[in-house]
């Protein structure tokens, strides 16, 4: 009976102690954290609306959030909406420009997924996003060739994934759109 007793305030006192570590540790790194998340979505927020020196993020709601980008003068030059919906295996996280009439997207950036690597993880390439740059919205994927302006040619073996950026732009847009009425 001693035997137990001594077991269990042993492990009693390393619970609390790794607990309370934990604790100590995550208070003192999590501005630190979201502060870094806070400049790596205002850097993605720049780089997808051309000649942004400057950046407003307004929170649309848990998954989507948008920006308005101003260049150096103050005039606004374009938006960026971030949002975040199911992908093939995960939610994918990304953000991308929108021109001030709404009418093309001016570039994308995927910030978090967790898709296929090597099929489905192809959507983070350039090649792929370059796509993207210019496209009439809303979008949409396509197999094959591209034959209007608001198409995507889909990565071959993971058109869940392509149609999931796509989806994820078009919802995203629609709820910026509502957002600003």
């Amino acid at each position: 009976m001693k035997l137990a007793l001594r077991m269990i305030s042993v492990l009693t006192g390393i619970g609390l102690f790794s607990g309370g570590s934990l604790a100590l540790t995550y208070n003192a790194t999590i501005r630190k954290i979201e502060d870094n998340e806070r400049k790596a979505k205002e850097l993605a927020a720049k780089e997808v609306i051309p000649g942004a020196t400057r950046v407003e993020e307004t929170v649309i709601d848990r998954a989507c959030s948008y920006f308005k980008g101003y260049d150096e003068a103050g005039n606004l030059v374009g938006y960026a909406v971030m949002n975040a919906e199911p992908g093939f295996q995960g939610n994918i996280k990304l953000i991308f420009g929108v021109t001030p009439d709404f009418k093309r997207s001016t570039g994308l950036i995927i910030l978090d997924n967790v898709e296929t690597p090597g099929l489905g993880n192809r959507i983070v390439e350039e090649p792929w996003r370059a796509q993207f740059a210019g496209l009439a919205l809303p979008g949409e994927a396509v197999k094959g060739t591209r034959s209007a302006e608001n198409q995507i040619v889909a990565i071959t073996g993971a058109t869940i994934s392509s149609d999931a950026v796509v989806r994820i732009i078009n919802n995203g847009l629609a709820k910026f759109q509502e957002a600003l009425k």
